[in-house]
Order: structure tokens, then sequence, then C-alpha cells
């Protein structure tokens, strides 16, 4: 009778090892039989000996001889930590395989891009866009995070300027008092000179 046996070739998580807490990835291996027999395999992919995350434990037949890619899909542990990976290979109940993979998996906080409101305002304006662009190519964030900052919405656009909102009093003039107050939001930066114009246009000294 042919014992079992199976060979793990490229168990590997991803190319880049570090991952958010509960998100949700794809790893791969190729699994061989060298043996003459076919055989059917109970496999499980987990982090940490105590299983932080696991695939579940899942079948696959390999003929004799041949070679199978397997992809298992992972939930990252929500715990920020570091994790060896392991692979059990088991036939009818019996463990025939541990493997571990070359790169340990490194979990981090989840990213909330909200973060980069820093107004509270639920838009991302374009200081706060500028922001986390420069974040990215300092290194602070992913790609897939500046993705995420950049993909929520942005502040919507102003009502045209109307410069009669300055006539505060509602009389039909715009006085001296209310073409100061327009000038003081221009030097406040609230107003272009090109809208305090128009409040000078309407003004009636």
């Amino acid at each position: 009778m042919t014992k079992s046996r199976i060979k793990v070739k490229g168990l590997q998580v991803a190319n880049n090892p570090t991952f958010e807490a509960g998100s949700t990835h794809i790893a791969q291996a190729t699994l061989t039989n060298p043996t003459t027999n076919q055989f059917t395999y109970d496999v499980e992919l987990y982090f940490g000996i105590t299983k932080a995350g696991t695939s579940g434990v899942g079948s696959i037949t390999i003929p004799a001889g041949d070679s199978l890619i397997v992809d298992f899909t992972l939930v990252m542990p929500v715990a920020e930590d570091t994790y060896p990976v392991y692979l059990d290979v088991s036939v009818a109940g019996e463990l025939i395989a541990h493997y571990q993979a070359i790169e340990d998996v490194v979990v981090v906080a989840l990213f909330d891009p909200w973060v980069y409101d820093f107004n509270g305002d639920g838009y991302i304006d374009d200081y706060e866009r500028t922001k986390a662009t420069q974040d990215y190519f300092d290194g602070i964030i992913t790609k897939n995070q500046l993705f995420q900052v950049l993909n929520l919405p942005s502040p919507p656009a102003p009502p045209p300027f109307n410069p009669w909102s300055y006539d505060f009093n509602g009389n039909g003039v715009i006085d001296t008092s209310e073409l100061m107050a327009a000038a003081n939001d221009y030097y406040a930066g609230k107003i272009t000179k090109s809208q305090l114009d128009q409040v000078s246009a309407l003004w009636q000294g």
C-alpha cells in the first residue's frame, strides 16, 4: 500500500505581508502528490498555533504525480500582532504535513480614511486630499489607503455669489458698514477680490 505524502511549494499570503485587521485576502500554495496513487487531502491554512485566523478545512484530490494550485481565503485577525502562517495537510484524519510559510503576517489596525477630515465637516476638501497624498509619498499610508481617502465625498460647490447678501437690513442699498463687512471678509479670505468689487459697485456712500 502506498503511503500518502505531499509536497508544498510557494506558500505565500501576498507579496506584501502587512495587512489591515479584519481584511480578507487570498493565500496560495502549490501542492504536489509525489506518490503513485491518487489521494484526497484535507488542508487548512491558519495564523499562529492558536489559529487566530483560519481558512477552515477543505478537501482536495490530487492524482498520482500531479500538482494543484490551491487558494485559501483568509480573514485577518482583529488583534494587531505578527503571526506565523501554517499549513496542515491530513489524509483520513492523519496529519501528514505541517508547513510554515517563509514570511510571517503582520496585522495592523484598521485604517479609517475619515481621519483626514480635519475640520469634521463630513467632506474631504482639497487641503485634506493633498495631505493624504503627501502622506502616501512619505510612506505613512499605503496606495490603497490613499484611494480610500480620495474616494470620500468632496464639499458641495458653493452657491453663486450674490453681492446683495451684504445688504443685511434688506433696504436695497449697500451702505458703508455693509461694504466694510465685505472688505473684512475679503481680508479674511472668505470672498475674492472680484466678489468684493461686486459689492463695491452697489455701495452708495
